[in-house]
Parts: C-alpha cells; sequence; structure tokens
C-alpha cells in the first residue's frame, strides 16, 4: 500500500452567500428546469443504475441542451453557491457520484449530438450519449471508436475516469484517445482542451474525473469498424485460471484460435458465447454471465456466506489484465494522468461485484465485499505484487484513486484546479466524485 503524505493547501475566497436549493431552482430557464414529480426529473432519477443512486432526491433536475446552457447554469450555480452534481450514464454504483440529496442534478442527457469524419477519422460526441447509442450509430457507418464495454455506461464518466476498452492493447484507455475535450469551467466559460489549446489541462482531463469541469462534448480517434472474435465463458470450477489470464487480450476475427485451446477445454464448461462478433453484442452481453478466479472466490464466499439467503443476492468477482502495452500506447499518445507510465509489469484489476435489493442491507453487503478487498490486498502485498494504481471506475465509495496517480500528478492537479477552477467550483460545490487530494478551501 502506498501511503502520501500530503500537504493542505489552503485558499481564502470571497463568495456569495450560498443559496437555497429551491432559490437556485428558480433562477433557471423553466424549459429545461424539472420539479419532483413530473414525467423529466422522474426520467432523470429512474436513470441511475443502482437503487442506491436513485435513492438521492434533489430540490430540481437540470436538463440541458445546448453546451450554452451547460455553461449559464454553471455560472448561475457558482454565483449561488448551490450544491450541484452531473449526471452522465449513471452508472457508478455509489450514491452521491453523480447524484445529490437536495441541491441540483446537471443531467446531460440531452447532449446527443453523434457524427464522425471519416476523412479525418475522428467522432464528435456529445456528453450524454451511452455506449449502446454510439456503437449501433458508429458501426452504421462502418466505423469505430475505442469505448465503454457495457452499453449502458456513459461515455462522461467512463473516459474522465480513464476508460478501459475492448480494444486496450491496441489504443490504451479510451482517455489516451480522445482528441479534443470541450469543457464548461467553473465561471461558465467554454473552452476546448487539446494538444495545443489549454494543452497543461488535456492530461489532466484523461482520469482526473470531475474535478475540472463539465466535458459536454468528446473528440475520439475513430477507425474503420472491424470484427472481433469474443464472448464470455463461465465456469463451475475455475481450474485453468493461468490459462485465461494468459489469452485475454487475444481478440483477432479467428474462431477459437490455438492461443485459447487450453481455456476452451477447462473442465466445468457450463456456457460460452464465443463467437465472431461486433462490439455491439460484447458490451451488451457483458453482465449476462461470469467467471470466478480460485482464491478470491473463495475469500468473497467466506465473507459472504451469512448473507447468502438474503433476497435478490448476486455476486461475481472480474479479474480484467491490463498488459504492460496499454501502458506503452498510454504514454505514446502523450500520457495521461493516472500515472500508468511508472507500471513496469502486467496488471491486473480485480473487481468485486455484488448486486441485494433491499436499501437495510446496504451496509451488510459493503462491508462484506471490502473485507474481501482488504484481504486480497494482504496477500498482494506479501507476495510483493501490489501496485498503487486503483482504476477510478470501479472505485469505492471508501476509496480514492487519485491518491494513485503519484504525488507529481496530485500536485499537477492541484495547480490545475486553481488556473481553470478559481472558485473551487468542482471542489466545493460538486460534492460527488474523487475530490483532488490535499486541497483544503476556507470560504469568507
Amino acid at each position: 500500500m502506498l501511503i502520501l503524505r500530503v500537504a493542505l493547501i489552503m485558499v481564502t475566497l470571497g463568495f456569495a452567500r450560498a443559496s437555497s436549493s429551491s432559490e437556485c431552482c428558480a433562477v433557471f430557464e423553466s424549459d429545461i428546469t424539472a420539479a419532483p414529480n413530473s414525467k423529466a426529473y422522474n426520467s432523470t432519477i429512474y436513470g441511475f443504475w443502482s437503487g442506491q443512486a436513485r435513492d438521492d432526491k434533489p430540490t430540481c433536475v437540470v436538463q440541458p441542451t445546448t453546451r450554452e446552457h451547460v455553461a449559464a447554469v454553471v455560472r448561475a450555480l457558482t454565483r449561488w453557491q448551490c450544491q450541484f452534481s452531473v449526471k452522465g450514464g449513471g452508472h457508478t454504483p455509489f450514491a452521491g457520484a453523480a447524484s445529490i440529496n437536495g441541491g441540483v442534478t446537471i443531467d446531460l442527457a440531452k447532449l446527443n449530438t453523434i457524427s464522425v469524419d471519416k476523412n479525418v477519422g475522428i467522432a464528435n460526441i456529445g456528453a450524454g450519449l451511452k455506449w449502446g447509442q454510439i456503437y449501433e450509430y458508429l458501426e452504421n457507418k462502418g466505423m469505430m471508436v475505442s469505448g465503454g464495454r457495457a452499453s449502458l455506461v456513459g461515455i462522461g464518466g467512463l473516459v474522465v475516469g480513464g476508460g478501459y476498452s475492448w480494444f486496450a492493447p491496441q489504443k490504451g484507455f479510451v482517455a489516451d484517445t480522445v482528441i479534443n475535450f470541450e469543457l464548461v469551467i467553473g465561471n461558465g466559460s467554454i473552452i476546448n482542451v487539446n494538444a495545443t489549446s489549454n494543452s497543461d489541462l488535456f492530461v489532466a482531463l484523461k482520469g482526473g474525473g470531475n474535478n475540472f469541469g463539465i466535458v459536454t462534448r468528446y473528440d475520439l480517434e475513430s477507425f474503420p469498424f472491424e470484427k472481433l472474435w469474443g464472448g464470455i465463458m463461465s465456469y463451475r470450477q475455475v481450474s485453468g485460471t493461468q490459462s485465461i489470464l494468459n489469452v485475454i487480450d487475444y481478440v483477432a476475427p479467428i474462431v477459437a484460435p490455438p492461443i485459447y485451446s487450453d481455456a476452451l477445454a477447462i473442465p466445468g464448461l457450463i456456457s460460452s458465447t464465443m463467437r465472431i462478433t461486433n462490439v455491439y453484442f460484447c458490451h451488451y452481453d457483458l453482465f449476462e454471465q461470469c467467471g470466478n478466479v480460485r482464491k478470491s472466490r473463495e475469500y468473497l464466499e467466506q465473507n459472504l456466506e451469512p448473507l447468502k439467503d438474503i433476497t435478490g443476492f448476486v455476486w461475481s468477482i472480474l479479474f480484467q489484465p491490463i498488459p504492460l502495452i496499454v501502458s506503452e500506447h498510454s504514454i505514446a499518445n502523450g500520457g495521461n494522468i493516472m500515472g500508468v507510465d511508472r507500471n513496469k509489469d502486467n496488471l491486473t484489476l480485480f473487481l468485486v461485484y455484488v448486486t441485494w435489493l433491499e436499501a437495510s442491507d446496504d451496509q451488510k453487503f459493503t462491508d462484506a465485499a471490502y473485507a474481501t478487498v482488504d484481504e486480497i490486498n494482504a496477500v498482494a502485498e506479501n507476495l510483493g505484487v501490489t501496485n498503487p494504481f486503483i482504476y477510478l471506475n470501479y472505485a469505492g465509495r471508501k476509496q480514492n484513486p487519485l491518491t494513485g496517480y503519484g504525488e507529481e500528478n496530485i500536485e499537477k492537479m492541484r495547480s490545475l484546479s486553481e488556473k481553470y477552477d478559481p472558485r473551487a467550483t468542482f471542489q466545493i460545490l460538486v460534492k460527488g466524485g474523487f475530490k483532488i487530494p490535499g486541497m483544503e478551501i476556507v470560504m469568507d
């Protein structure tokens, strides 16, 4: 485990009086503002993926349709010091990431324009779109981008969290394929962030979360669409773990290539969806089946044993390799803020995935999941194979993945926050997401 010594940065700012949520909601245009129990309001609340996030109820929902709307809303929220959240796809499982109790929720769902220029190889994608919509559009154009692996995940959270894709071994993280971010910053200005314009912020948006503003459009590298061979295999008992880990990043469009022979021959195969397909199939199929790896499964089973009879209880463990070549692509594309350039070895992401029905059981399952992660970390530490990197899009509420980016990158984020968001809108008013460590704001 990496323990960072972090100095506090004290900033004294003069602000207008903090306004109540109802006062804030009253200043927005009525045609983009939704009150509780309205159809538009409910569409936002029930658009959250998890029950925890749906339990949060904002005072109003604002549904901008243009970047200018977003800019005006942010300007007003900053002026009147209103707490707010920003919802893209709404796929983060814990409450408070993109949801808020009281305050204002900005729902980006209507920023849903998309286009692709085959000649220059750039797809322009609105921040309100989800990957299922994006892939369907691009496949009809014979083009593709490196993107998410589940249809209901939004482009926004995935990209600013780094983003892991089926194409990661060829392209790096999804954020590494961004050509330009269209960004609304805390004072309501609309800026483009790329390799030549506001270039110091370009790297920080690649994995920096929601700390610098609201991205209203993502311009991604696009490429001619090619089919791939893949799917999900489920086993009653995993006796060939190493074979699976050795071949997971091989997706050439060849049916049952020799490199997969060991994995396909593992006893206990109960189902398989392996076939030549397109990205549209793979991301929809992702949550239908799951596999497990022996030792980690044992830890999770032990911790969840007392809870096994609770209604709606489902669990799985996901292991996802990050081969060294992914980090090499990141470096070649100018780098990101996640500190993966420090990696000298292949990494494996470990995700505990647990679902249940009742809010009264939240703490029980959360504690069991964290206990499992702690045990796995302890084993990894004893083996000398720990790594400080925590993938932001998989992080739990009690974790702050930014601490694993390295002190140099954290200091860079602090400096950029002071430059582009001097009134600390996205540190103070936006409570959700993982905030930059070591920043303490004092208001007059």
